[in-house]
């Protein structure tokens, strides 16, 4: 990515990153390569990072907002759907069952990655703004993604850029994909 000014009137002076070559997202990440689990919360609930004994891999757990707890099945139909997609855009949840306080939660391997709500804060801090070539290259991933889903029968229902990962390797990961109903309903 280049960073160049450009004079024109939609722009007020600030770096726009230009794409060269191919247009695809791709992120440097140093050692520190998730700012998305552990203590993220929004209004799902909150995210917190547990290590699975049995696979001796990191887990994402996500504890639901109490009103989420009355659409249990629905969750469950859905994560079955997901993870019969068999798709590497989709961050797929493992299983949903109750923690010792009762509370519904959501278990999903860790992705490492930053959401892309972390990526454009840290442009915007650094008063880079995203030039349109990037814009349309992230909609060029993400729109066969929201199709995939679609052809499932599924909607998203919550697509946001706190919901958008952006692995190491430069691919594109939808998360909560499966809140489309309940978030409906509420």
């Amino acid at each position: 990515i280049e960073f160049i000014e450009r004079p024109h009137k939609w722009h007020d002076g600030a770096p726009v990153a230009k794409l060269l070559g191919p247009v695809h997202m791709s992120v440097p990440l140093d050692s520190e390569s998730s700012q998305s689990s552990s203590g993220y919360e929004d209004g799902l609930g909150r995210r917190a990072l547990a290590f699975d004994r049995e696979t001796g891999g990191m887990l994402e757990r996500l504890v639901l907002r109490p009103e989420l707890s009355a659409f249990e099945d629905a969750l469950k139909e859905r994560i079955a759907i997901v993870a019969g997609l068999d798709d590497e855009r989709f961050a797929r949840p493992r299983v949903i069952e109750r923690d010792g306080d009762g509370r519904l939660t959501v278990g999903a391997e860790y992705l490492a990655g930053r959401r892309l709500s972390d990526i454009i804060d840290a442009a915007a801090e650094h008063g880079i703004v995203a030039g349109l070539d990037a814009g349309i290259g992230l909609l060029l991933e993400l729109l066969p993604a929201v199709a995939r889903l679609h052809d499932a029968g599924l909607a998203h229902g919550a697509l946001a850029p706190g919901r958008v990962m952006i692995t190491p390797a430069g691919q594109i990961v939808l998360l909560d994909s499966i809140y489309a109903e309940p978030l409906e309903r509420l």
